[in-house]
């Protein structure tokens, strides 16, 4: 493996360490949606931290890898915040043993597919020096753009919850919903 600087690597890098924090002093409390959040947090880790790794490294299989780990990252952050936003909006009951298999077809399905056979997800993956750095060039293909669609639906769908929660809650718990749902929403338009 043969490293290079890159600049986004650096906020990647302060990113994951923050996420990784933030979430183990999550998973220490015991209120509804902690394990969910925690998880969601987790998985920003495993996300930022193998995207700071794509970016400091310099051969197209070493980048290939860290993507396809990122993949674990990314896959979970959807579905474990519509499972967070459930359980604070105290919608537990929508979290059925059923609805958990449902939730984790099309997360396992993209996983298969980005380590069987990246030509499902992507086109076209190869390497171009831009500014004296080596970058993963990739042409997203139709598994690539299935799973956006997905990801972006069930993010919205915890949207949505958040703002019926807020409508039907208490001046305390709208409060809570509507900074989680401003907080939520930055990195959603990003």
């Amino acid at each position: 493996m043969t490293f290079q600087f890159h600049p986004y690597a650096v906020a990647l890098i302060v990113s994951a360490l923050t996420a990784l924090i933030t979430s183990l002093i999550i998973l220490r409390r015991d209120i509804p949606g902690s394990a969910a959040l925690g998880g969601v947090l987790l998985s920003t880790f495993i996300w930022s931290g193998a995207y700071a790794m794509n970016w400091s490294l310099i051969g197209l299989d070493d980048k290939v890898f860290w993507m396809k780990i990122m993949y674990f990252g990314a896959l979970g952050v959807p579905t474990l915040f519509l499972i967070f936003t459930l359980e604070i909006t105290h919608h537990e009951d929508w979290l059925t043993a059923r609805n958990f298999v449902l939730l984790s077809i099309q997360p396992f399905v993209m996983i298969v597919m980005i380590w069987s056979n990246t030509r499902l997800v992507f086109d076209r993956i190869d390497l171009r020096f831009i500014g004296g750095l080596a970058v993963l060039h990739m042409e997203r293909g139709l598994g690539f753009w299935v799973n956006t669609y997905y990801s972006y639906g069930v993010t919205l769908l915890a949207f949505f919850i958040l703002v019926a929660g807020s409508l039907r809650a208490n001046p305390f718990f709208k409060r809570q919903y509507l900074i989680i749902l401003v907080g939520s929403m930055i990195p959603f338009a990003a």
